[in-house]
């Protein structure tokens, strides 16, 4: 009896032993922390570069002529006239009037600034566009309305005012000298170093007595100016009238010794030089068409 509950006792230990055993001998223990989660990282982009934009073309306009000015900075209004532009930027100047410096030009040109120039006087087209001005194709037309003015009796008795001794205006004097329409009472030259425009003028006015003069015929506007006025301040009482190939802006205040002019449409020349930018910004050649002007004469 007593080996039989011994038995009892040992089989049970065992089986207690098998069923711990099965629980903590040698099982792996389950993991007592909580399951790491990997989220997968989002890639950083690459930056994109985007293309630089071109600068704005910078237009600037140096004038005389204000109509002339205004027409083209409404042209192009969407384009800055600050000094300072931006060095990649295409700059184009426009330059106008009588009295385009030589040296502006040059200091623009050495700041890689494209210039346009409409002028009455001959340029020096090298490195630069220049619009034609063709007031010697007008010249022939202003000799006819000299002689035919009244009350002249041909030939006229006039004093000339030339650029040069070989120039065309003075060509088509000397034609007209031949053909017995013209009597000469004087010549003045700007090329002449031993006097001054206004000098030759008040001698001209000192040798020639009230009536022994019909006019004057003067290549440049400068020269028109100075004898109308050398005619004022004589308070000549007499009627010498003053016809220049070249006369823009105010002529008003010339009257009445200015009788006839070619006179500059700059409204034309503000048109030819807007086009001719337009041509220029688009790489293409521009048609460089002249700018127009009429004779102009002033009746009594």
């Amino acid at each position: 009896m007593k080996r039989t509950l011994c038995y009892i006792l040992m089989l049970t230990l065992l089986l207690c032993g098998c069923s711990q055993d099965g629980q903590s001998g040698n099982a792996t223990a389950e993991p007592t922390t909580e399951p790491v989660i990997v989220v997968p990282s989002t890639p950083t982009p690459t930056p994109t570069s985007e293309p630089t934009p071109t600068p704005a073309p910078m237009i600037y306009v140096l004038a005389e002529d204000e109509d002339f000015e205004a027409r083209l900075l409404s042209a192009f209004e969407n384009s800055t006239t600050d000094t300072e532009a931006d060095s990649q930027g295409r700059k184009i100047a426009v330059l106008q009037g009588n009295s385009i410096d030589s040296d502006t030009v040059l200091a623009l040109l050495n700041a890689e600034v494209e210039v346009v120039a409409c002028s009455t006087e001959l340029l020096d087209n090298s490195g630069i566009t220049v619009i034609p001005y063709a007031a010697k194709d007008r010249a022939e037309e202003l000799f006819e309305a000299m002689i035919s003015y009244p009350p002249h009796d041909t030939p006229v008795r006039l004093l000339g005012m030339f650029e040069s001794e070989d120039s065309d205006f003075k060509t088509l004097w000397n034609s007209y000298l031949e053909q017995g329409k013209i009597i000469v009472k004087g010549v003045y030259y700007a090329t002449d170093e031993e006097q001054t425009p206004e000098e030759w003028i008040a001698a001209m006015l000192d040798d020639y007595v009230e009536g022994m003069l019909d006019g004057v015929l003067c290549e440049t506007q400068a020269q028109a100016e100075a004898f109308c006025n050398a005619l004022t301040e004589a308070e000549r009482k007499d009627t010498i009238e003053v016809f220049a190939l070249e006369f823009s802006g105010d002529a008003e205040s010339f009257l009445p010794h200015l009788s006839g002019r070619v006179s500059v449409d700059w409204n034309s020349a503000a048109e030819s030089a807007i086009a001719t930018i337009n041509s220029l910004l688009a790489n293409e050649e521009p048609s460089l068409e002249p700018f127009s002007n009429a004779v102009i004469v002033v009746e009594k």
